[in-house]
């Protein structure tokens, strides 16, 4: 067995035993291999090579085009150290293909994907994700990850030794490609992260109003969606089913005021008709439990009130409305009072008395002399109504909740009674806007404007989000395309007896169909809009919408080789 004593390169010296027929070459291989191997990176150095990358590639590419950047010494990387008097363009590339091939040979050929070098390079983009703000549309989404994609290629060292402009523009142009095909993706990801949709309609949907999936995703989305809508009976029933569910948020907000006061009123599923029936019952029902504890009695209050009525409004009037105006509230109220005032039950008929009054005169088809007439009743029946409550103190929290609730329940009224011709009560938010609008006695309807008068918001949020085409039902003329969206079974079925092709197509039929039933519908809404939002959220959906430069480093990786 021959023995060789072998020199390292730190002098140190070794003794080595060979097996038979070994050379010097041998030993000297052998001690190299066991104990001057180069040492695979640690994960630190993979990760600040990774975020060193990004400014090393942005000095090459300066060079290359001619400039002689000082910025390439070891502060970005201590292998890349090139002396004053030899820094060229070439020596610079040449440098960087040495470097990587010494770092990816310590990795070995089977170290796999470089995992921590990706996430240096990941946080090298940092800084561009976060620059500027988030694009609003599709287009700017885009072109924002394609520029952030080809402006992230540019960054990237070459590394493979390559023809520099050539691979440069490669990836470049990966970049921008893999940047703009993937921006929407993760634009589409980030709104899952974030809850989809505008301030609408995360509103409509704590309302527990039911959108559908273009609804949800906004005004585009949703116009290409009604126009299925004529020809898809599913897509139909979803969007009649939002129409529905926003008259039930409506009628939910006459009773809220009672049941903020303990009432406890529960609705059932009915709308159109039969629904404000029922809101109307309901909310008369409660009214009815507080009648037998009230009584009225005129205060000097009132006096003071209507006497600043006569003041302020009736002086303007005719002399023959000026007449009117008493006949009308002494016969209909004051004339009913006893000598010990009214009990709750004659102060309801009175006062329902002449509130009739004050409707008559305040149709859209009175003339502006009879309005202003109703105006002035209105004004004296407020007067009255605060008597109410100051003769009734203990009742008065419950009273201001009646007064809300039927106030509400009158635009609700005219709402349905607008859409009563067209579909049996069932009102548009257009249409319940149009109520709000004609119950708003603010000047040039201020508080419709600002979203002060009762229901405006709601109105406001329905118009912009669900529109105001109601579906129409199933007819003969589309039950040729009804076959399109047969709950996607029969679909399906026919799809397998017609060959392998298309069966894709018949999954896909049957997938989006169940998106528009209605336990599909309240998944859909729930997935999109349900449980998001918060600082963390906010946060990690903005890096997702803006992660373009990664997805477009990655990109420009695959032609660099680095991973």
């Amino acid at each position: 067995m021959p023995q060789f004593i072998v020199t390292g390169p730190d002098n140190k010296k070794w003794k080595v035993d060979a097996p038979s027929g070994s050379t010097e070459n041998d030993a000297i291989d052998y001690v190299t291999s066991e104990h001057y191997a180069p040492q695979s990176p640690s994960k630190m150095e993979s990760l600040g090579r990774g975020a060193s990358d990004s400014a090393i590639g942005f000095t090459q590419t300066l060079a290359n085009l001619g400039f002689r950047p000082e910025a390439v010494n070891s502060a970005f990387n201590p292998q890349i150290v090139i002396p004053e008097n030899d820094f060229t363009a070439s020596s610079l590339n040449a440098t960087l293909a040495n470097s990587e091939q010494d770092y990816q040979s310590r990795r070995g050929p089977n170290a796999g994907t470089d995992y921590m070098r990706g996430a240096g390079e990941i946080l090298g983009t940092v800084p561009l994700m976060f620059a500027g703000g988030a694009p609003t549309t599709l287009g700017r989404v885009v072109t924002t990850g394609m520029g952030q994609g080809a402006f992230t290629g540019a960054t990237m060292p070459v590394t493979n030794g390559g023809d520099f402009a050539l691979e440069k523009a490669k990836q470049i142009g990966i970049g921008t490609v893999t940047g703009g095909f993937a921006s929407p993706a993760m634009t589409v990801l980030s709104k899952l992260v974030s809850g989809v949709g505008s301030r609408a309609v995360n509103s409509l949907a704590a309302q527990d109003i039911k959108m559908t999936l273009g609804q949800i995703i906004g005004p585009t989305a949703s116009r290409i969606e009604e126009k299925f809508a004529d020809y898809i009976p599913f897509v139909s029933g979803a969007r009649q089913r939002a129409f529905d569910s926003f008259n039930s948020a409506a009628y939910e907000r006459v009773i809220k005021p009672l049941n903020d006061l303990g009432f406890n009123i529960k609705l059932g599923a009915e709308v159109g008709d039969a629904g404000v029936t029922e809101v109307a019952e309901k909310v008369s029902g409660a009214y009815q439990k507080i009648l037998p504890n009230l009584n009225f009695n005129p205060d000097n209050v009132l006096k003071k009130d209507l006497e600043d009525v006569v003041n302020d409004y009736v002086s303007d009037l005719a002399p023959d409305l000026q007449a009117k105006f008493r006949d009308e509230l002494e016969r209909r109220f004051f004339r009913k009072i006893g000598p010990n005032g009214m009990t709750g039950e004659v102060y309801q008929d009175a006062a329902s008395s002449l509130k009739k009054a004050i409707d008559d005169y305040s149709g859209a088809l009175v003339d502006p002399e009879k309005k202003a007439l109703g105006r002035s009743l209105q004004e004296a029946y407020s007067a009255i109504q605060a008597n109410l409550k100051r003769n009734n103190p203990d009742f008065a929290p419950a009273l201001k909740a009646v007064d809300r609730s039927f106030a509400t329940l009158a635009r609700i009224k005219d709402a349905a009674q607008s859409a009563l011709a067209s579909n049996e009560g069932k009102f548009t938010p257009a249409q319940l806007l149009a109520a709000v609008k004609r119950g708003d006695n603010s000047g040039d309807k201020l508080a419709t404007l600002q979203g002060k008068a009762l229901l405006s918001d709601l109105a406001k949020e329905g118009q912009k989000v669900l529109g105001n085409k109601v579906p129409n039902s199933g007819t003969a003329g589309r039950m040729l395309p009804q076959t399109l969206g047969l709950a996607g079974l029969g679909f399906g079925g026919a799809a397998l007896g017609g060959g392998a092709v298309t069966l894709p197509a018949a999954i896909a039929a049957g997938a989006g169909s169940l998106m528009y039933t209605n336990p599909g519908q309240r998944a859909v809404q729930t997935i999109l809009t349900g449980g998001r939002g918060g600082p963390v959220n906010d946060f990690v959906a903005r890096a997702l919408q803006r992660s373009a430069p990664a997805i477009g480093l990655g990109g420009a990786n695959l032609v660099a080789g680095n991973q």
